[in-house]
């Protein structure tokens, strides 16, 4: 009997939505296919709970045109880069410039209203990446976490101000805004 390898299935179930549309590394379609992905990891975040596992997701909508000599990712090597650094490869080889503007302006603009934490956070971080901002220095920490205090309803950042541990870093926002809103 030949050996068995043993097989890590996942845990729970994805979701059955909609699946990103393939992408052919079209620059026009290249912010719709990056929005369509992080919504559906997002939604099946339990079984993308990995980069790797976020990475090769993407790669597997990206198999028409000329997206893996773009990427630089033709080498025959499997070693992935981090999710991020994939995210920022993607944005620089595909998106259009003028949308680095526009972005900016939507993030400054965004408010919760009617939104979950949950769904605010989720258009926060699209608009974020979108921008081509990163939350890589203490400053750009800040203001991000600036940014984000601006979409939050009042009240809710109020709560977050308030709380025994009060946040420092732009996640761990996150983090809380949604933890609090569920319980508000």
């Amino acid at each position: 009997m030949p050996d068995q390898m043993a097989i890590d299935t996942p845990k729970t179930r994805e979701l059955s939505l909609n699946k990103p549309t393939p992408f052919n590394a079209e620059q026009f379609k290249s912010k719709k296919f990056l929005q369509e992905c992080i919504l559906y990891m997002g939604i099946n975040k339990d079984v993308y709970d990995t980069e790797p596992k976020r990475i090769v997701f993407m790669l597997s909508f990206m198999q028409e045109g000329n997206v893996v000599n773009k990427l630089n990712l033709d080498t025959g090597d499997i070693d992935l880069p981090t999710y991020k650094e994939f995210i920022d490869e993607f944005q620089k080889a595909f998106k259009p410039e003028e949308e680095d503007i526009d972005a900016l302006d939507k993030l400054k603009m965004l408010r919760q209203k009617n939104l979950t934490a949950e769904q605010l956070v989720t258009k926060f971080k699209l608009l974020v990446g979108e921008a081509g901002m990163t939350n890589d220095s203490d400053t750009a920490n800040k203001l991000l976490i600036e940014m984000f205090k601006m979409a939050l309803n009042p009240a809710l950042v109020q709560k977050i101000v308030m709380s025994e541990k009060k946040p420092t870093k732009i996640e761990e926002w996150y983090d809380k805004a949604m933890s609090f809103d569920r319980s508000y």
